[in-house]
């Protein structure tokens, strides 16, 4: 979650990007590492005290953006707008704020001339401010680095969590800028898996809008999941039911799916795939590919059989020229299919006569148990 953050931070032009982290979120350090600066917050005392990890003299002469770690669905462009904001109006700080009735989370509460009194936190809000304020802290904040390193010592805890709130600095550091940005998702925090599901799903609608614009068709985009760092050529089509994952590039003018899913592959321009196949991490096709139904391609280097009871071994045509990463300079990849079938004992006697299997799972099984036997494909070297 963290990076989609950190993309956003760095798409605005932030240049020297430092994380305060908690030392016991042991895999969220190892995953920054060398990425980024870290610096440890070793007692979770709220977000004025993890600012006040960071040293004074990296504070002092600089323009400090600070955004709340849990934020992914943020905007390089908000963060522009707060940014500019920020260096035309010259104030000591700026903050970003939207409006969400449906929402419950940091309140701005502002004077009668409309400038910022203060922000109440949830846990501190009275009932008569959960009727009235509906205009919520985002969690992106634009400081004048001298004024904010000034007054962060003045914070207190004097609050229900007994937190030192970094909201609690603008009742000290004033005037503050209030910039209203016009998505009022940009300021979901994922505090839980239920906000995480729901920012999981609009990251997903907005890949699927960029592919869209950049000339891709998707038939279903209800239904249809694509991650961020996949790359899709004009003019293909994406059919419903189709999951495409990892570092996944797909060439231009060709079709996906049906119920396809496709994991760190290649697949080159004019080419096919689908229903209801699979491509593995290192597969890679060629142009001009056909990949029919009921198909798996991954990066076994050496020949599968397989027998199933109902019917004596079976190799459908080959489907096309595949290039995959096994050391061999190119495979030939045949379609196979997936059996299912009942273990009933005399088919098994009637499929038995008909000649040698060269291997055959699972033909033990007991009378009346479904079994699936998946034949996979196998590569022949040219």
């Amino acid at each position: 979650m963290v990076d989609w953050v950190l993309e956003t931070v760095k798409e605005a032009g932030v240049k020297d990007v430092k994380v305060i982290a908690n030392p016991h979120h042991a895999d969220v350090a190892a995953h920054l590492d060398a990425r980024v600066e870290l610096i440890y917050q070793r007692e979770p005392k709220g977000t004025a005290h993890a600012l006040r990890q960071i040293p004074e003299g990296e504070l002092r002469g600089r323009q400090v953006l600070v955004v709340n770690g849990d934020s992914p669905l943020l905007t390089a462009a908000s963060v522009l707008k707060v940014i500019h904001a920020h260096q035309e109006q010259a104030k000591p700080a700026t903050i970003a704020s939207v409006e969400d009735p449906t929402r419950d989370d940091g309140r701005i509460i502002r004077a009668a001339d409309g400038s910022l009194e203060k922000i109440v936190e949830r846990k501190d809000a009275t009932s008569a401010m959960r009727r009235q304020v509906h205009e919520f802290n985002v969690g992106l904040y634009c400081f004048d680095g001298s004024r904010l390193a000034g007054e962060l010592e003045k914070v207190g805890d004097d609050n229900k969590a007994r937190e030192f709130y970094l909201t609690e600095i603008f009742l000290h550091l004033r005037p503050v800028t209030v910039v209203k940005l016009d998505d009022p998702d940009e300021a979901m925090g994922v505090k839980d898996r239920v906000r995480l599901a729901k920012a999981t799903d609009i990251l997903r609608r907005r890949l699927l809008e960029q592919h869209m614009l950049s000339g891709v068709t998707i038939v279903d985009p209800d239904n249809t999941f694509i991650d961020a760092a996949v790359s899709i050529g004009q003019d293909t089509v994406i059919e419903p039911f189709t999951i495409i994952k990892g570092d996944t590039q797909i060439g231009s003018e060709c079709r996906i799916g049906p119920h396809v899913y496709i994991e760190d592959a290649r697949i080159g321009d004019r080419s096919d795939c689908g229903p209801f196949a699979k491509l593995r991490p290192g597969t890679e096709l060629a142009e001009d590919v056909h990949i029919g139904s009921f198909a798996e391609l991954g990066t076994w280097a050496t020949p599968t059989w397989a027998w199933t009871p109902t019917s004596a071994r079976v190799r459908l045509r080959p489907i096309s020229t595949a290039r995959t990463r096994t050391g061999l300079r190119s495979v030939t990849a045949h379609s196979w299919a997936w059996t299912r079938c009942w273990s009933r004992p005399s088919n098994l006697a009637r499929n038995r006569a008909r000649g040698p299997a060269r291997s055959s799972p699972r033909t033990s099984r007991t009378a009346r148990q479904p079994s699936v036997f998946p034949l996979g494909w196998y590569g022949e070297s040219q």
